[in-house]
């Protein structure tokens, strides 16, 4: 089964580089689970979140509001994801 990784994730400085054991960790699910890409998105943190484990994680971490997610980026990745999962099901079909 074809599969993606998309995390969402920076909610900080946009330009800061991702953690080393991150990136380890996150290179080795794509090869473990022979993901056909994996892209990191920007996320969004609101401190009026309605839940209380998640307004506890955003005051621990001292991270300000703010929202990072870039809609068409997103909205690209998914449109390419859906023309290769299109690709797919055709090839599967004339098999």
């Amino acid at each position: 089964m074809p599969v993606w990784l998309f995390p969402s994730g920076p909610v900080g400085d946009r330009n800061k580089p991702a953690e080393e054991p991150v990136v380890v960790v996150v290179e080795d699910l794509v090869e473990r689970l022979g993901a056909r890409g994996h892209r990191l998105f920007g996320g969004k943190i609101d401190r009026h979140a309605p839940h209380f484990p998640e307004r506890a994680v955003v005051t621990a971490l001292r991270v300000a509001d703010g929202d990072n997610r870039d809609w068409p980026s997103i909205r690209a990745w998914g449109r390419d994801i859906g023309s290769s999962l299109a690709q797919v099901q055709a090839s599967r079909s004339t098999s």
